[in-house]
């Protein structure tokens, strides 16, 4: 009996698959980082991934139509999404968020891949009202999904745990903890007002140990004067255990001559205090930020090192099914005319 061979793929159909399954990987391998800050975002990018993935290998092996028009809402729904939350608060933190190299691979990947398909949809449309309608409808069901799934993250963040929710410091002049290790130098604080002076503050991971903080700070007056005969000192308190850690900042340190360098020696990951204590001719200040520092381990790292593998494990053994030979049309023999 002769077997059902597999539908042909187009190169486009192939394309969209690939990219939507690499942005979903890429989805995955960040879970752990977004988990230790805003365990929301963590669980979103995990189910993100494992739909972007399972979307990849349904479209594989049916590329249907409805499925073609399922990946445009999933692939430019996301990117409508990442444009807004770079714009505005995120849902579950509050302010708006960063634009990151990880953000930047998966986006390009989903764009990619929602223009394969749209490409799909448009290629066999008559005329150009026709097509202008296609590129149309892709464009207002990616605006669609991605200002809806927004306002959803919005409803959904009164009902969730708390525990979902990330930290937020009750202080006004603290900053949103930020990660400790996902930039090269953040700046914590910028002209911030302390008694008579105005604070600039810049961290950066330690030379030795990313859990370690180099800070470079400046302080200027009222007009705008650097500040050059200050003792400042830095101390940060673990907000759990309450284990402080202090150094002084000194010029020399810093790249810029004018500013106060030192390194502050974390020794564990968790939400810190970083306080700066500053001692002028005849007066004292003090400023601060909260920084959330990680170590690269527990569950969420875990889940950001094993979770892509997973994802593509199941790229693999999706491939293994579709190529295997019993799916293969059976060819009859040479000479033969068919079965007997």
């Amino acid at each position: 009996m002769e077997r059902m061979a597999p539908e042909r793929r187009s190169r486009a159909e192939q394309f969209a698959s690939l990219s939507i399954a690499a942005s979903g990987i890429v989805h995955l391998a960040v879970v752990g980082e977004h988990s230790l800050h805003t365990p929301a975002h963590g669980l979103f990018f995990a189910a993100l991934g494992v739909f972007q993935i399972g979307w990849a290998v349904a479209h594989w092996l049916m590329p249907r139509r409805w499925l073609r028009w399922a990946g445009l809402v999933l692939s430019g729904g996301m990117v409508v999404l990442w444009s807004i939350t770079r714009l505005y608060p995120a849902p579950f933190h509050g302010v708006a968020e960063e634009i990151d190299a990880a953000g930047l691979v998966s986006k390009t990947l989903e764009l990619s891949g929602a223009g394969a398909l749209l490409a799909m949809e448009w290629k066999p449309a008559r005329g150009t009202a026709r097509r202008a309608r296609v590129v149309g409808a892709g464009i207002a069901v990616s605006l669609i999904a991605g200002i809806l799934t927004y306002a959803a993250g919005f409803a959904l963040e009164p009902l969730a745990p708390p525990v979902l929710v990330a930290r937020e410091s009750d202080e006004d002049e603290i900053s949103a903890p930020i990660h400790g290790h996902t930039a090269a130098r953040r700046i914590r604080l910028d002209e911030v007002p302390a008694g008579p002076y105005r604070i600039r503050a810049v961290t950066s991971p330690g030379p030795e140990r990313p859990e370690n903080l180099t800070l470079e700070v400046r302080v200027t007056d009222a007009r705008g004067r650097a500040i050059t005969d200050a003792i400042i000192r830095a101390r940060a308190v673990e907000t759990a255990t309450g284990e402080v850690v202090e150094t002084e900042l000194v010029q020399g340190l810093a790249p810029i001559p004018r500013d106060y360098g030192g390194v502050l020696e974390i020794s564990r990951a968790g939400t810190w205090r970083v306080d700066l204590l500053i001692e002028g001719k005849g007066s004292t200040a003090q400023a601060g930020f909260e920084l959330l520092v990680t170590s690269g381990g527990g569950v969420g790292s875990a889940l950001s090192a094993y979770l892509p593998f997973g994802g593509l494990l199941l790229l693999v053994v999706a491939y293994l099914l579709l190529n295997r030979p019993g799916r293969r049309r059976e060819e009859p023999a040479p000479g033969s005319t068919g079965p007997a």
